[in-house]
């Protein structure tokens, strides 16, 4: 368990510790959400998924060119008369 302290200026700002917002991979203008426990403690958990947590992830789906509209109806028609059958 690592634990790190932080004071709260007058305005109830705190400064989230470098080694805590590494950890939690947190930059500028991330949400985050704090989560009261049972035992009157704070969770802190991010909010956001950057792009580069998910870059990539619809590579297996991309094709090499523009489908067009026309093409996209037949294949829905065609589609709907297989699972009415």
């Amino acid at each position: 368990m690592h634990s790190s302290t932080s004071s709260m200026t007058s305005k109830g700002q705190i400064t989230i510790p470098k080694t805590i917002r590494d950890r939690l991979h947190l930059d500028q203008g991330d949400k985050v959400e704090f989560i009261f426990t049972e035992n009157n403690e704070v969770l802190i958990k991010p909010m956001t998924k950057k792009v580069a947590d998910v870059a990539g992830r619809l590579g297996a789906y991309k094709k090499d060119s523009a489908v067009s509209l026309e093409t996209m109806q037949e294949a829905i028609k065609n589609r709907m008369k297989k699972n009415t059958v």
